[in-house]
């Protein structure tokens, strides 16, 4: 699993593609980082594990990554293998998000 503090998330361009990055700080010099790809997932789309125009990714303390999605109004939790659950859809209610920013 993937700790918070070891992750560095990043979308890339026109793909909407998640890349993930871990961060590891040797025990002996706390200044020397080790990053390493640890890999991408997603495309543009409007299915599960796909990203239309998202704003704003999240890392809980269980490595869990939430994506919040403008354009397909909702949040995606996915793990760092890429498989995600969609969470809401377009509307004003609960459960339901309007272009969710963050």
């Amino acid at each position: 699993m993937i700790r918070s503090s070891q992750l560095h998330l990043s979308l890339i361009g026109m793909l909407q593609s998640l890349c993930i990055f871990t961060v590891m700080t040797t025990a002996t010099d706390s200044a020397a980082q080790d990053i390493k790809f640890a890999g991408m997932f997603g495309e543009l789309g409007t299915l599960t594990g796909q990203f239309g125009r998202p704003t704003a990714v999240a890392v809980d303390n269980q490595g869990k990554i939430f994506v919040a999605e403008r354009s397909n109004h909702r949040i995606q939790m996915c793990d760092e293998m890429g498989e995600c659950q969609v969470y809401g859809s377009f509307g004003t209610g609960p459960g339901e998000f309007a272009r969710p920013l963050g």
